[in-house]
């Protein structure tokens, strides 16, 4: 976060009007030129420009006249804030004067031009070296005010350069002039310099009595510019310090001072900063509303420097909601521009947050790069503070690229930085993260001591510090203690994500490794106590009547829930309202009234101070617990309402199993992962998987990797075995034969097809099986979203099928390539990319079509030319109970018009709007009913795993717009088996065979034929089995 300010000067500003030997005698120039003066001093600044221009004209060679015309009209267009022709007049007023023997007039030019390069172009670099000279004719001559102004511009622009020290001597000699010359306005402003250099250098406390006394300077003498300035910094200060009443108050204040002022470049500073404290306090909407109206001033005004400072806090917004391609896209627009006007403190910001955004990406590479960047930005500077943040950060990114040496050799460094601590609130989370990740839980733990939040401190800090000292304690093996720290992070999360509107990839954002970390770890400790039968933590007893069924809960926590959510959505929509008893109804709405208003209240508690802040968390706690009460009432009595309206994880107990379904449901964590078993009733067992998180995802990885490639031939039956035993061999100890299996993946997982993964051989068969030979299997990306799913109405679709296929592509015949996937090279700019004709997915459709009794026409089958984007949006695709796409997919990049996993359409006849890309986001806006959607297309079961949502596939898309199942597949199909395999599909769902049931028969009958697990393995089923 990166905050700003103004230095107002008011009264010294000197510039030089003069008139020497040539204006003797009063002639015509010298005439025009002292009525141009005048109107200068009237702010008549048209007539002052019109006058100096025509004295100037007269002036001939006359270097004199000259110099004092073009010197007036520079003064006037600074007036006028035209920086730019400003500057034009300055600096050909200072070559004439290099050329004239006044050094007093040559230090005014070099002043007046420095002044102007620093103050309003924001050229900090440039203006340096001017103000440096003046200054030394300023000494020679003996003229102290001059000195001590000069010093004050030279301090002002060395705190902006991060050159603290030096700015701290420089301006600490301009205050003890301006005491012995008695001059309140240059000793008020030193004042607040002073406490603006000792502020940025970490020093704190020490700034603030320089706050203190240059506002009691500025109040007295009534110098109402400069006194907005200094309360805008001192705002910061106390923001700095903890102060958080005291900084809102003085924020309060100085923009009252701006307004009435007419300053609106002071007013989008202060707009800013109040941005700054609102978001560190979680108030996300609030501060993102600040730095936009920041923004549209600095944009109004012209002023780089201030868009540079806007752009990037909305960019901090945009990452602590999660939403990292737009914080990525501010941060680099304010690098930019901070690059241009050699802002380098704020460079160093943006790098480090460029940095961070790929760190929670898990490019390592990229973010130890843009680390880099930073830190040599940064020890360029000087300031250790920022050294040692930097240190920490880039440490953190090699250690979880894998690089432990570096990341130790960073620590040392950072060790023996001697930082002055007086005043500062350190917190070094990514420091706090290395000495986790490498097992010293003791120093992890010494160092959150050190670094308690302060009692205003905003939900995230604590939520964070709550997480990394649950971690800590976890690997000291103290689980129930650790449960604790992390519940209460888990809460404060919960409560800052349901104040948020974009929910979508919360949790993924964060510092300490992401706001997931929190939820994984909760779900570690608890099934840890769980496997050792320690006795439930009392405060978990709201989540679970076990550990095993607590632990559950908190893995269902981080699974799919804007999912969830969106289904609920769509539930409420089509739900005739509930027969809820008044009793229930009243009590709901009194709930939400009191939250309504204690949320409107949280920033007159802050202002408040820790009393108020205090006694507003405790009403908080309190009402949430309430509703939390009542919505667990409302699950057993009205489970209807409370999953259309209050869509959360559902306890394990309640799910809506059949007595012959078992769910085995998937929680992965940093050093192992848990399979929950669970049937009807509740979990039956808790199993520990003995693996790291990084290495199982290795080995899913190199499983899938001949099959993904195309290089079935080297697909591994070992491999195979080895992930049935990791997974599924003791989770499967007590499964019945005629069991249905209902598989909830995290991570990885959801994009490995379970059913090919190889049972533990057996000496009177050689043949190999698999678990897709012994059981009909289906997936859900979250039991939550199974059991809303049945919970909510079943629609009534009136027409069976709803077919796609062999689209038009306009590409010739000969090109077919037997695969549903692209396999083109990217498409560069202005050249067509060719699309592989399918004619086989004709005979597909027609088979399927003849199968159901559909006849060959639109708005039912769409083949051809007739498979375009206008004709599939005419289609009443919410009537159908089959919606069926056999044709190419693709994700994101294969395509450079389309970011997103796409299914293609006819690429004849696009208009109106229409691209024939039926895109994911498309998707998720059509409104379906039907039993089953069939995806006969390549990787439509693959997509961006977002943390905390699962996989963002197709399964998903089609699964929020209302569809019961989906199929689809995990990587390209091979085309011409294809046909066979959906036909065989279709069959048996025509003899009323369950979805996943008659998904098996189907497997079962093309591995006859295709024994390779590519072509009988491709396809999974999302969604109801039965």
């Amino acid at each position: 976060m990166v905050r700003h300010l103004v230095i107002m000067l008011s009264a010294i500003l000197f510039v030089s009007i003069l008139c020497h030997d040539a204006c003797a005698g009063k002639n015509e120039a010298e005439s025009l030129w002292e009525a141009g003066s005048k109107a200068t001093e009237a702010k008549r600044y048209p007539d002052a420009i019109r006058l100096f221009e025509r004295s100037l004209t007269l002036c001939g060679n006359d270097i004199d006249c000259r110099w004092a015309n073009l010197n007036g009209l520079g003064v006037v267009y600074d007036a006028l804030d035209q920086n730019d022709r400003a500057r034009s007049y300055y600096e050909q007023t200072l070559q004439l004067s290099r050329q004239r023997n006044n050094p007093d007039d040559l230090s005014n030019d070099l002043l007046n031009l420095g002044t102007l390069l620093y103050k309003g172009l924001e050229r900090h670099q440039q203006a340096l070296p001017l103000l440096e000279e003046s200054l030394t004719l300023a000494r020679r001559s003996g003229k102290q005010e001059d000195t001590a102004l000069l010093l004050f511009h030279i301090g002002t622009v060395k705190t902006t350069l991060g050159r603290y020290s030096e700015a701290i001597r420089d301006l600490q000699e301009s205050l003890g002039i301006n005491r012995r010359l008695k001059n309140d306005v240059g000793i008020s402003n030193a004042l607040a310099t002073l406490g603006q250099a000792y502020n940025m250098s970490g020093n704190y406390r020490q700034a603030a009595g320089h706050y203190d006394e240059a506002v009691a300077i500025q109040r007295r003498s009534r110098l109402d510019e400069d006194l907005c300035s200094s309360l805008n910094r001192k705002g910061l200060n106390e923001f700095d310090l903890r102060r958080i009443p005291s900084a809102l108050t003085t924020f309060d204040e100085a923009l009252k001072i701006a307004r009435r002022l007419g300053d609106k470049r002071q007013e989008a500073n202060i707009l800013n900063n109040i941005g700054v404290v609102l978001k560190d306090a979680g108030q996300y909407e609030q501060a993102r509303n600040h730095f936009q109206q920041a923004l549209a001033l600095a944009q109004q005004l012209g002023r780089k420097g201030m868009q540079a400072v806007a752009s990037n806090n909305i960019g901090d917004v945009y990452a602590a909601l999660g939403q990292q391609d737009k914080a990525l896209a501010f941060y680099q627009e304010s690098l930019r521009v901070n690059r241009e006007i050699g802002a380098r403190k704020d460079s160093a910001t943006n790098l480090n947050n460029i940095a961070m955004v790929y760190y929670q990406a898990k490019r390592y590479d990229e973010a130890i790069s843009w680390h880099q960047q930073a830190l040599e930005l940064k020890r360029s500077i000087g300031n250790k503070l920022d050294i040692a943040l930097g240190l920490s950060n880039l440490a953190a990114a090699y250690l979880f690229k894998g690089d432990l040496a570096t990341a130790e050799r960073l620590l040392d460094e950072r060790r023996q930085l001697q930082i002055n601590k007086s005043g500062v609130h350190l917190r070094h989370p990514g420091l706090v993260e290395i000495y986790l990740q490498t097992g010293r839980y003791n120093q992890a733990l010494s160092l959150l001591q050190q670094q308690l939040p302060a009692a205003l401190a905003g939900d995230q800090v604590v939520a964070e510090h709550e997480m990394q000292t649950g971690r800590a304690l976890m690997g000291r093996g103290e689980y129930g203690l650790a449960s604790r720290h992390l519940l209460k992070s888990y809460q404060l999360l919960e409560e800052m994500r349901s104040s948020v509107a974009e929910r979508g990839s919360f949790l993924a954002a964060g510092g300490g490794g992401g706001r997931f970390r929190t939820y994984r770890s909760l779900t570690a400790s608890v099934a840890e106590q769980a496997l050792q039968s320690d006795p439930l933590v009392p405060e978990l007893r709201n989540y679970g009547a076990s550990n095993a069924a607590a632990a559950f809960y908190f893995a269902e926590a981080s699974k799919a829930r804007t999912l969830v959510e969106r289904v609920a959505e769509n539930g409420r929509r089509s739900v005739a309202a509930s027969s809820l008893p008044a009793a229930f109804r009243e009590e709901e709405q009194q709930l939400r009234q009191q939250l309504t208003a204690l949320e409107a209240g949280r920033e007159q508690a802050v202002r408040g101070g820790s009393v108020s802040y205090g006694q507003y968390q405790q009403q908080r706690q309190v009402l949430h617990r309430q509703l939390d009460q009542l919505v667990a009432r409302l699950q057993r009595e009205f489970p209807l309402y409370a999953a259309i309206n209050y869509p959360r994880p559902v306890a394990a107990e309640q799910l809506p199993l059949a007595a012959d379904e078992l769910l085995l449901a998937y929680a992965l964590g940093e050093d192992a992962g848990y399979l929950f078993v669970v049937r009807k009733g509740g979990v039956q067992r808790v199993v520990r998987i003995p693996l790291k998180r990084a290495a199982l995802e290795e080995k899913v990885k190199n499983f899938l990797e001949p099959l993904t490639n195309r290089h079935q031939q080297d697909f591994s039956q070992p491999q195979a075995a080895e992930l049935y035993r990791l997974l599924l061999s003791e989770g499967l100890s007590d499964v019945r034969p005629t069991d249905r299996l209902i598989i909830v993946p995290d991570g990885i997982l959801g994009i490995l097809p379970f059913e090919i993964l190889a049972l533990p051989a057996h000496a009177a068969t050689k043949e190999t099986s698999y678990l897709g030979d012994r059981y009909a299997v289906s997936y859900y990306q979250s039991a939550s979203l199974l059991a809303l799913k049945r919970t909510l109405a079943v629609g009534h679709p009136t027409r069976s099928l709803f077919a796609l296929g062999n689209p038009d592509f306009g590409t010739a015949a000969g090109n077919r390539q037997g695969f549903r996937g692209l396999s083109v090279v990217p498409k560069q700019y202005g050249q067509p990319v060719l699309f592989p004709p399918l004619p086989e997915t004709e005979a597909e459709v027609r088979r399927i079509a003849a199968l159901l009794g559909t006849a060959i026409q639109p708005p039912d089958i769409l083949l051809g030319s007739q498979a375009t984007e206008a004709m599939l949006r005419k289609s009443p695709l919410g009537e159908y109970r089959y919606l069926h796409f056999a044709t190419h997919a693709s994700l994101p990049g294969m395509i450079q018009e389309v970011n997103e996993p796409f299914i293609l359409l006819s690429q004849r006849d696009k208009q109106g709007g229409n691209d024939g890309f039926l895109t994911l986001s498309e998707v998720l806006d059509l409104k379906l009913h039907a039993e089953l959607v069939m995806l006969s297309a390549c990787v439509t079961g693959v997509g961006k795993e977002v943390e905390g949502e699962g996989v963002a596939n197709f399964a998903r898309a089609f699964q929020s717009a209302g569809a019961g199942s989906v199929v689809v597949s995990l990587w390209e199909v091979a085309s011409e088996p294809a046909v066979e395999y959906v036909t065989l599909l279709y069959g048996y769902l025509k003899q009323g065979k369950p979805h996943a049931l008659a998904l098996k028969l189907a497997r079962e009958q093309m591995r006859k034929k295709y024994p390779n697990p590519f072509y009988w393995g491709v396809f999974v089923l999302h969604g109801e089995g039965g």
